[in-house]
């Protein structure tokens, strides 16, 4: 069985680099289509001002609060009308949490059965090169529709392995919903229905995505950049 409790050698995320010259680049919202083209509609985002040290809790702002509940909304009713039977939602762990919380909560009533799966790949900034599930599912997939919730795509390749391993399963069908998607980073081609944002090629926190354990809880979509982070803290 592919990826089962072997190692899969494959990165998930890459380490900031460059990001200075990235942050004034543009945030596009996907329409979430399924397979399609997605429709960008471009809007600039602030950072603070030039030169100024940031604190561990206080990370440039790629997107906010209000901004996801909103985008996380439009997901929901996408997901409703695509239908095609009650949903069955695997949430990617500890990523995912934050993101399919909030969804469930958007969808109320209409929230299928819930599972969850724990990936690992990342110490600090930089992947290990490899992706190994920590914690399998704890719910039989055969026959269901899956909805997978991620955090972000970049390279698609964990998304990938997992898709295959569902199917693998028995699933009858697997959709894939991420709050973030990086194309520029994308190295194999994955099936992505839902997508809420997609994101210059920058080392996000926040939301949900961590940096080694932290930084989870912050209430939206921060770039860390280590050089200005480690200067804050002499």
């Amino acid at each position: 069985m592919a990826c089962g409790v072997g190692p899969c050698p494959f990165p998930r995320r890459r380490a900031p680099g460059g990001a200075a010259s990235s942050l004034h680049t543009f945030l596009s919202i996907s329409s979430g289509r399924t397979r399609s083209r997605p429709l960008r509609t471009p809007f600039p985002f602030g950072f603070p001002e030039e030169g100024r040290i940031l604190s561990a809790s206080s990370f440039p702002v790629l997107i906010d609060g209000q901004t996801i509940a909103r985008r996380i909304q439009d997901l929901a009713r996408e997901l409703r009308v695509r239908g095609d039977g009650e949903p069955h939602f695997i949430a990617v762990l500890d990523g995912a949490r934050i993101f399919a919380d909030k969804l469930l909560q958007a969808l109320g009533r209409e929230a299928g059965a819930y599972d969850s799966i724990q990936l690992a790949s990342y110490s600090g900034t930089e992947s290990t090169g490899t992706v190994r599930i920590v914690k399998d599912l704890g719910q039989d997939v055969r026959g269901k529709r899956v909805v997978i919730l991620e955090d972000i795509v970049d390279t698609g390749r964990t998304i990938l392995a997992l898709r295959k391993l569902l199917f693998e399963r028995g699933a009858r069908s697997v959709e894939t919903l991420t709050l973030l998607s990086k194309p520029s980073r994308r190295v194999v081609e994955v099936p992505l229905e839902g997508v809420g944002f997609e994101v210059p090629d920058l080392f996000v926190i926040g939301f949900g995505m961590d940096l080694d354990g932290k930084y989870r809880e912050l209430p939206y979509v921060g770039v860390y950049q280590a050089d200005e982070a480690e200067r804050s803290a002499v």
